[in-house]
């Protein structure tokens, strides 16, 4: 038998009713994790409101029908909110496999990335 999977083996032979939780290290990770998680989730999340409302009545009041009517700084503001738009989501455009030798390469860029 292998010597890398016998304790693995051995580990799955014996009978227990241990859980993934009774491992210490999750213990005492889990609640910095979560707390991280959750503020990384808000501050994102604040962020994006504000500045999001802002730009939105920016766009509403600088607009066609606007109470400041301003054609040049409404099309700035709308330049800005399509390029944000026609941007990719970060999960599909930034590589997890960069770390594995490959090459980076979006999904819209037409080809697939390249691994040694």
């Amino acid at each position: 038998m292998n010597s890398m999977l016998l304790p693995l083996t051995e580990a799955a032979a014996r009978s227990s009713n241990r859980t993934w939780f009774d491992n210490p290290v999750i213990q005492r990770k889990l609640g910095d994790a979560l707390i991280e998680t959750l503020s990384m989730t808000f501050v994102s999340g604040a962020l994006t409101i504000l500045f999001g409302l802002l730009l939105g009545l920016a766009l509403v009041s600088t607009g066609k029908r606007g109470q400041f009517r301003n054609p040049a700084l409404y099309w700035v503001l709308s330049q800005i909110v399509n390029i944000g738009r026609s941007m990719p989501s970060s999960s599909s455009w930034w590589p997890s496999s960069r770390s594995r030798g490959c090459s980076w390469a979006p999904h819209w860029a037409g080809r697939r990335p390249a691994c040694r």
